[in-house]
């Protein structure tokens, strides 16, 4: 008898692939804590066993031997809901409990798409597929015999619903505490499947190996970052006071850190080393481990990201760094093999996308996007490195960026894998929002920033001023207060009104003026910041992309009216080392030709209303009174925004998708050109636009997405988007290549970015 059949390229037989999901679920299980692996004990087996079974239908196996010549409507091959079907009569026959039925469900079922909802779950006939999949055919002897397993008969599904095993009732009283943890113990047991499910398929035999038999973790002293900041002081003139302050924090910080999976935070002003903190942290813990215990370290900007890569490149250079850390961004580049074996070609660069899709590295330095969709998302492509947060470290920097919204969603999300799959997170932030249950570890934060007399805001902010009165202002300025000799920097609100500051500005002063916005591409952006990081005198001209963690020491700043915690980044920016003396931040409010304030064209209306209630009364704050000024403005956001209550129990009680990249962003539609007059090609690579071309025409669609993933890299830091409006025809100032936009000559210029209106075309700038 023919065996029953899983797959055709490479042929396996289903007994075949199961025992192969087999093993590759217990070598990820066995790189987790034994907490973890409780979590999904219950649950495992049952679905290792059901999760392919409904491939031995006569349909399915009708496609699988020959999949090009198949024929029929791709519906009657399905298998994951047969597979559902013959899970459900176990459950009922055996008397399953709820808890384990449901998870088991949704990851059988769903496997090959996403994470459902209940609803979706629960609204789902199962007995009209009776007929669609020829059920009453279902080879259940045979299976029984090759599998070894204990089957239903299949014919008796008629007329059965997941409703007659599920009462949807049964978690609805929880708290939402209780249920977030259920729904992680979920998302845990998916991940897990969809990674066994792939990586015989996935990994070469080299890559198999390593997983199946992972070598021991390399053993990383905590010390190392002393060594590493004391070769650093040498390099760069330094605060001696301010460093022995750095070091005295970071062991007061280390020393109070539990071993207890929980979330810790650390408070502290800019510029006191919260990077260096943070890694003396988690290689601490790291250390403590049995386990190899991951690093997640998740930044809000990419400009951010690459410095902290580089410190992490300079910090672990002993041991190897391009084999320890892995970057998961839109701009990260993955490094394909290419030789005469096309075969192994493909074989090895499917390993590379497959291990670095599933974070498979010591350290993974990523975004807050890409870390949300871990964590929040039910897309498939996202869960399947869901598994690597638990036993995790995990580090979030930046905190105060992340949108309101997202405040009780991520409060939720956080404390149920600390609690259910042993991840401990340490959140760090100048401008703590507190919105989260954690610990802080800086045992007095207010007396920290008592102690600082870097900056101070001058609060000029209550008569606004037009943007030309403002110009004038500044090209007066440049010589009565020598600008030609200093670090000095103007933070706009818009694209717009940082674009018409530089041209204005140009040609009136000595030192080199630098420009940042969305409007110049991501590439050039980063190459501007290490220009701006000589320390030579300078004018920087920027929205607000440049406050948040970038490393910048700037003499003093100018800054349109915002919300209190992105004024206080701004200033964040300035004499960071405490050499100088105390730096002026203005703070001014810009208004358009029409008299409206630009801050209002993109920020939130309550937060600018609180910050203006906060401030009202002052004519001037002082570093040392920021953190103070900070509770209150924070405390007044909790009590008078959205915080997503309402999400966070969308999310626990599996009641719906969350659209993360709306909630984060909640941007409108775009149109994003690729700027390839900025394109580099290395020696041995064709120009972006060839390359595209010959991505594109490539007839093998695997081949094809992974050339277009290797392009990825060059892609996105080459790509500005624009808001769409119907003024706006991307055609006239563009060439379209299949999903592409690569902008025309004449529509970029370098150190300023995107030219759309002074070529006649309007655009939604603001």
């Amino acid at each position: 008898m023919v065996m029953i059949q899983s797959h055709q390229y490479p042929y396996k037989s289903l007994k075949q692939h199961v025992g192969e999901v087999h093993k590759a679920s217990m070598a990820i299980l066995g790189s987790h804590s034994e907490d973890v692996r409780k979590q999904v004990d219950d649950c495992m087996n049952y679905t290792i066993q059901f999760h392919d079974l409904g491939k031995a239908i006569p349909e399915f196996q009708k496609y699988i031997k020959n999949p090009q010549q198949y024929s029929n409507q791709k519906k009657y091959k399905a298998h994951t809901p047969v597979s559902l079907i013959l899970w459900l009569l176990y459950a009922q026959k055996n008397h399953i409990p709820n808890n384990i039925i449901l998870l088991v469900s949704a990851t059988v079922w769903k496997h090959h798409g996403d994470f459902p909802s209940l609803n979706t779950m629960l609204n789902e006939s199962l007995y009209e597929y009776e007929d669609d999949y020829k059920i009453s055919k279902y080879p259940i002897n045979q299976v029984i015999h090759e599998l070894t397993i204990e089957l239903s008969n299949p014919f008796e599904a008629d007329e059965f619903d997941i409703q007659n095993l599920i009462d949807d009732t049964f978690f609805e009283n929880w708290q939402i505490e209780k249920a977030a943890g259920y729904k992680i113990k979920g998302l845990l047991l998916f991940s897990i499947l969809l990674e066994a499910d792939r990586t015989f398929l996935a990994l070469s035999e080299y890559h198999l190996k390593q997983k199946l038999n992972p070598m021991k973790p390399i053993t990383i002293s905590p010390e190392i970052v002393d060594g590493f900041l004391s070769q650093k002081s040498k390099s760069k003139k330094q605060n001696i006071k301010l460093n022995r302050l750095r070091t005295d924090l970071r062991y007061a910080i280390i020393n109070d850190s539990d071993d207890i999976p929980n979330i810790e935070s650390v408070t502290l002003p800019t510029g006191l080393g919260k990077t260096m903190v943070a890694a003396h942290w988690a290689l601490k813990h790291r250390n403590q481990a049995k386990i190899a215990r991951k690093v997640i370290i998740v930044l809000p900007y990419l400009s951010i990201i690459d410095q902290t890569v580089k410190e992490y490149q300079n910090l672990l250079e002993k041991f190897d760094p391009s084999s320890l850390i892995l970057e998961a961004h839109s701009i990260a580049d993955r490094k394909y093999v290419e030789d005469s074996n096309e075969n192994q070609n493909n074989k090895f660069n499917d390993a590379i996308d497959f291990l670095a899709d599933t974070w498979s590295a010591d350290f993974v330095i990523t975004t807050f996007d890409q870390f949300l969709y871990t964590l929040l998302s039910s897309k498939n492509s996202h869960l399947l490195r869901f598994h690597n947060l638990a036993d995790a470290l995990i580090i979030i920097d930046e905190i105060q960026a992340l949108p309101s919204k997202l405040w009780e969603p991520l409060s939720v999300a956080l404390l149920a894998i600390s609690k259910t799959i042993n991840s401990k997170v340490l959140v760090m932030s100048a401008t703590q929002p507190e919105f989260l249950q954690a610990r802080e570890l800086v045992s007095s934060p207010d007396i920290i920033f008592n102690r600082q007399c870097r900056y101070q805001l001058l609060l000029k902010h209550i008569s606004p001023i037009n943007l030309k009165t403002f110009i004038n202002d500044c090209i007066r300025r440049i010589d009565d207060e020598d600008w030609h000799l200093k670090r000095v920097m103007i933070v706009l609100n818009t694209r717009k009104s940082a674009r018409t500051v530089l041209d204005s500005l140009e040609g009136k002063i000595s030192c080199n003026i630098f420009f940042l916005s969305a409007d110049v591409t991501p590439k050039e952006r980063l190459a501007t910041i290490l220009k701006i990081k000589e320390n030579k005198p300078c004018l920087v001209i920027t929205t607000q992309c440049i406050e948040a963690g970038v490393d910048i020491d700037m003499d003093f700043a100018i800054r349109d009216f915002a919300p209190l915690d992105s004024i206080v980044q701004c200033a964040g920016r300035c004499n960071r080392n405490g050499l100088k003396n105390r730096a002026d931040i203005d703070i001014v409010s810009l208004t358009n030709e029409n008299g409206k304030k630009y801050a209002g064209f993109i920020y939130d209306k309550t937060l600018l209303e609180k910050t203006s209630m906060i401030l009202t009364g002052r004519s001037s704050i002082h570093e040392e009174d920021i953190y103070q000024v900070m509770k209150k403005y924070f405390q007044e956001i909790r009590n008078s925004k959205d915080t997503g209550k309402i999400i966070a129990g969308r999310w626990a009680f599996w009641r719906d998708e969350l659209n993360i990249k709306k909630l984060l962003r909640n941007e409108s539609a775009k149109y994003c050109f690729i700027v390839t007059s900025q394109d580099q090609p290395k020696n041995d690579e064709l120009p972006l636009k060839d390359s595209i071309l010959s991505a594109i025409k490539t007839e093998s669609i695997w081949d094809r997405k992974r050339k277009i993933r290797s392009l990825q890299s060059r892609i996105s830091e080459l790509t500005i988007c624009v808001w769409a409006n119907s003024n706006i025809i991307p055609e006239e100032i563009a060439e379209p290549i299949g999903c592409y936009y690569l902008l025309k000559d004449g529509y970029y210029i370098p150190g300023k970015g995107i030219n759309i209106e002074d070529n006649n075309v309007s655009c939604k700038f603001f």
